[in-house]
């Protein structure tokens, strides 16, 4: 079965808002807009996909698991277009809320991927002590725990809010 390419005029009238809406909140600032773009895409790709089940004539799922799926997804998307107009027309706590999410993940996104495992490499000496990859490698680990902590305060934040905040791509 071919997918569906076309796009509901709905969810591209939102997604193109919801653009509108990022690069006004961060005042027009290229990199931060491009940061939260790529935050927010694949939040708009998994709802094409449950539109694009629910339109389809196969049942993987009940129709109205998905239509509930939806309906909180949009009030999810609502409230927060709420807070980027928010963000864009005062420059209130909203506004620092979306500025330093988008800070947050272009750092993310520039922080250099980690190396795979290599069984048929031979094993690595120890660091010597004081050496700059060890300063590195405690940085890295810092980097880690301050992510997975930011990540556990955006799934509150999302809860208690009724919003979204993004989901953060993988590297590759």
């Amino acid at each position: 079965m071919k997918a569906n390419t076309t796009i509901s005029p709905r969810l591209a009238s939102t997604y193109r808002l919801f653009l509108r809406g990022i690069s006004a909140s961060v005042l027009h600032h290229g990199p931060t807009k491009r940061t939260l773009r790529k935050l927010y895409r694949k939040t708009f790709s998994e709802a094409r996909q449950v539109e694009d089940k629910l339109s389809s004539t196969d049942d993987c799922q009940p129709r109205g698991e998905l239509e509930q799926w939806l309906v909180k997804w949009n009030q999810r998307i609502d409230n927060t277009l709420h807070l980027l107009h928010s963000s864009a027309t005062n420059r209130g706590l909203s506004h620092h809320v979306t500025r330093n999410l988008g800070l947050l993940m272009s750092a993310y996104l520039r922080e250099p991927k980690r190396p795979v495992w290599n069984p048929q490499a031979p094993p690595k000496l120890p660091k010597p002590f004081g050496s700059k990859s060890l300063k590195q490698d405690s940085k890295a680990s810092f980097n880690a725990i301050a992510f997975r902590t930011l990540s556990e305060a955006v799934r509150l934040a999302e809860g208690y809010g009724d919003l979204t905040l993004g989901t953060i791509p993988r590297r590759r």
